[in-house]
């Protein structure tokens, strides 16, 4: 933002001017990630209900989670 701000400001827009192109450069960027965002469809993965997965020795449970969850 800083960088943005002076660049604004080297190219002969005033204090407020500069701030509104950054203002809007956001809300602009904060609109598009909002049509872009898609929200998340139905999980068609294997899915087990809680008490299942409670009731799981630690090797059945190790072996169900995915690899960037281990430890």
């Amino acid at each position: 933002m800083d960088r943005l701000y002076r660049e604004c400001r080297v190219l002969g827009f005033t204090a407020e001017e500069s701030l509104g192109a950054l203002t809007a450069n956001d809300e602009r960027a904060a609109a598009d990630m909002r049509e872009a965002w898609a929200i998340p469809g139905r999980y068609s993965g294997l899915v087990r209900p809680v008490t299942s997965v409670e009731a799981m020795c630690l090797e059945a449970f190790l072996a169900r989670i995915p690899p960037l969850h281990r430890v």
